[in-house]
């Protein structure tokens, strides 16, 4: 209870509108975002950041060094640039809000801290309990719907990804035990101890090996932080043993869905034939520093790696939107300069925290509450840095929230109102209150047209095209270099039968996006449906189309296939559909392990099975029997549910017969 009430003291030093808005935006960025709504949950973000900071100003201004400064001066100005030299300029403009938005968020962590010392403890506690309860209320609807102990299912919580629910457990798992020894309450300590271990199982079934690593990395950190200490840290150590020992027997419990994982981590780590999330991230990573290597000072663009990874994937069924891994991802949308200020900011961390951290650990005194929970934010800010070398977290907005919010309150706690490095903000006040004004109404801007996107989206889907192409039509006036813009418009346009309209949407969002090959493939229909292309020129262009994305679309193969029927070099046709099948669409355990994804995309599987059912049937006819048994088999893994899955079963039953 005394905890309780010193919590309730500690509100009557904060502004309550302000925590209320925090509040409200991290529930909001916690559970109303979903994949796909990137771009309208940022603008979002952005406005309520810019707002809650422009509050903090008119009080206090943050506590910063002057070295801190000094790399997120030169991160953000090689993202500025970045931006203004990007391939797809829609799309970082985006990506480039929502990194000012996180910059934004650490002032604000900075300000609170700056008002208080103990905000650190009221945030905290609060972002710690609301944590807990969005988990815990996944957790039991998850339980309710699936059986989350059997082999292909996961914990995800309020994410689409399995390893972002393991990121955002990291965050809070390792730290909570760290408070326990300074709670007085037995019925409150008890809460928390049960609450720590809940979070543990939660992260044990998110099933994500990268989160099994770290969580395992850390809690080996902490028994040896204390092994030596006194009576009330060896209670602590008893429990962060404990908490090691169910971690470990879980992933030895004679379960196959936990013996699996375990193999495969040993497997990606230890031995050469890595799973296929191995390979997915070995391929994204030689990716990320092609891209690099290719566009050097400034990289591709933020929020590009996806689109880019198009022109840049090497292995069939290997795509990914980011790289699995954070800094090889600044790396290649950003850039040196991006990448140099980006990791400086990680190093800071560590470098302050060595420095005039030391007291931060474990300490009985009393009033050492705040030390306590610093320590914890720290444990869950090295976890988030840990894990985002092997994963996406930071592209997600809650995590990045998470982190930059409590970077700030951490550092502007250890950094000295006496400092000498310390950098004065206060004469530079005005600029700030325009910077946050021009922000506030950038986001506010990008937010009026992401509506009009998003009410197209509806018209089309809705089969309204012309209505569509009114919104469209209306984006494009606000931002006249959108490439979705255009080529929405283009899709809208063809189905109106509006050719010519489509034809030039559709060249305008080629020239906009070198890298989908999507643009310049409906270019090419248009063309060859109005007999604007010779045969050679057709050749020419489907040619380039594959050469561009030869792992997009499988229907890029069998057009061309079609094509080249119709030329004097009939053997090329076999080649293309033979390349399509073996190379670009081959059917293997890569495939076979992300079919999940496809399973709602009748439209790619039906083209899917189109490939190689057509590879399967020009095998017969050249009398490669064996072959083209193999590829039917491939057409039947690959869509059963086809209208002609039974004439495809026939067919294998003739060559059956045959061969008798």
């Amino acid at each position: 209870m005394k905890y309780i009430n010193r919590l309730f003291k500690y509100y009557q030093l904060v502004d309550y509108f302000l925590l209320f808005q925090i509040i409200f935006l991290y529930i909001f960025l916690l559970i109303f975002y979903e994949e796909g709504s990137f771009n309208k949950t940022i603008t979002t973000y952005g406005s309520f950041i810019s707002i809650i900071l422009l509050q903090l100003i008119r009080k206090v201004t943050p506590d910063i060094s002057k070295v801190f400064l000094k790399m997120l001066i030169v991160f953000i100005t090689g993202f500025t640039l970045s931006t203004i030299f990007s391939r797809i300029t829609e799309l970082s403009l985006f990506t480039y809000l929502f990194y000012l938005s996180n910059v934004i968020a650490f002032l604000v962590g900075s300000s609170i801290s700056k008002i208080h010392k103990n905000n650190t403890v009221i945030y905290s506690s609060l972002i710690y309990l609301i944590s807990f309860i969005v988990s815990f209320a996944f957790f039991v609807k998850e339980a309710l719907i699936r059986d989350l102990f059997s082999l292909h299912t996961a914990f995800i919580g309020p994410f689409y990804w399995h390893n972002q629910m393991a990121g955002f457990l990291l965050f809070f798992v390792p730290s909570v035990f760290l408070v326990i020894p300074r709670i007085k309450n037995k019925i409150l300590k008890i809460y928390i101890i049960m609450s720590g271990i809940l979070l543990s199982i939660f992260l044990i079934l998110t099933m994500s090996r990268g989160g099994w690593l770290i969580y395992f990395l850390t809690l080996i950190y902490l028994l040896f932080e204390f092994r030596k200490s006194s009576i009330e840290k060896k209670r602590l150590l008893s429990i962060i043993t404990a908490t090691f020992l169910i971690f470990i027997s879980f992933l030895f419990l004679n379960i196959p869905k936990f013996q699996t994982k375990s193999v495969q981590l040993a497997r990606d780590i230890f031995s050469t034939q890595k799973t296929t999330s191995g390979n997915l991230r070995v391929s994204t990573y030689n990716s990320s520093l092609e891209m690099f290597y290719d566009h050097p000072l400034y990289g591709v663009g933020p929020g590009v790696f996806g689109e880019a990874m198009y022109y840049y994937q090497n292995k069939p069924w290997l795509w990914a939107k980011y790289a699995h891994n954070h800094y090889l991802q600044i790396l290649a949308e950003g850039g040196i300069i991006t990448f140099i200020g980006f990791v400086y900011i990680i190093f800071i961390v560590f470098y302050y925290y060595f420095k005039k951290g030391g007291s931060l650990r474990m300490t009985n005194k009393a009033g050492s509450s705040n030390k306590v929970v610093l320590y914890a934010i720290f444990l869950g800010i090295v976890s988030s840095i840990s894990h985002n070398i092997i994963d996406v977290d930071w592209n997600y907005p809650v995590l990045s929230f998470l982190f930059w919010f409590f970077l700030g309150i951490f550092l502007s706690n250890l950094i000295s109102k006496k400092d000498n490095n310390l950098a004065r903000l206060e004469k530079h006040k005005k600029y700030i209150y325009l910077f946050l004004c021009l922000f506030l109404g950038l986001s506010l801007y990008l937010s009026f047209y992401e509506r009009q996107i998003e009410a197209s989206n509806i018209s089309f889907l809705n089969n309204d095209y012309e209505l569509s192409k009114n919104y469209l039509e209306k984006s494009i006036k606000i931002i006249p270099f959108s490439y979705r813009g255009y080529l929405k418009l283009g899709y809208a346009n063809k189905n109106i039968e509006n050719n010519e309209g489509a034809l030039s949407s559709f060249k305008k969002a080629a020239n906009l996006n070198q890298f989908n090959a999507d643009p310049v493939f409906q270019k090419y229909f248009i063309q060859s449906k109005t007999d604007q292309l010779s045969q050679e020129k057709k050749e020419k262009s489907i040619t380039s189309i594959i050469d561009l994305n030869p792992y997009a679309q499988p229907f890029y193969y069998t057009e061309a296939y079609r094509v080249f029927l119709n030329s004097t070099e009939k053997q090329k046709s076999f080649d293309i559909i033979k390349s399509g099948a073996e190379e670009g669409f081959s059917i293997n355990q890569s495939f076979e392990d992300f079919r999940y994804i496809y399973k709602d995309q009748e439209e790619f599987l039906g083209n899917l099975f189109d490939l190689h059912m057509t590879y399967a049937l020009l095998l017969k006819a050249r009398g490669e029997t064996d072959k083209s048994e193999v590829a039917i088999k491939n057409a039947i893994q690959i869509y059963e549910n086809n209208k002609d899955f039974q004439n495809m079963l026939n067919f294998l039953d003739d060559i059956d017969l045959q061969e008798n």
